[in-house]
């Protein structure tokens, strides 16, 4: 592991074609590279080998720190998350669908989502088809 070997995986990982669409980039067509983001967690794992790797004498020099990674998509790092003020709304909003079973469930699943902090991304993935409902009973 040397800087060399972490320059090319990471023109390689800035190359990769998207897997699949995303909110996060705008309009219908999928990018046709990954985001700095995606890079970026891509060597999040490489960075803490390479702290393992340091303090087990393993390596002398992080070449880690040598790299120049692509910035973030966000100033801070992170993705937008929602403001609890706005999660209130939304479930004082399903508070007044006149329907019981509906009023139930559009409050049941904000409050789930915002409790479980499932991402955006996760969520906006998520298919009927792949959820494991057998699976879910279990737990």
């Amino acid at each position: 592991m040397n800087e060399d070997t972490l320059d090319d995986y990471l023109l390689y990982t800035k190359n990769r074609p998207c897997q699949q669409k995303s909110i996060f980039h705008p309009g219908s067509i999928m990018p046709e590279h990954v985001d700095p983001n995606t890079v970026r967690s891509a060597f999040y794992i490489i960075k803490a080998l390479c702290i393992y790797l340091m303090k087990k004498e393993v390596i002398t020099n992080n070449p880690y720190l040598l790299i120049d990674l692509p910035k973030r998509k966000y100033n801070t790092g992170l993705r937008p998350q929602a403001e609890d003020e706005n999660i209130m709304k939304v479930i004082q909003a399903a508070s007044e669908i006149p329907d019981p079973a509906a009023r139930v469930l559009n409050k049941a699943i904000p409050w789930t989502l915002a409790d479980a902090c499932i991402r955006v991304t996760a969520l906006t993935n998520m298919t009927m088809t792949g959820l494991d409902w057998q699976d879910s009973k279990q737990r």
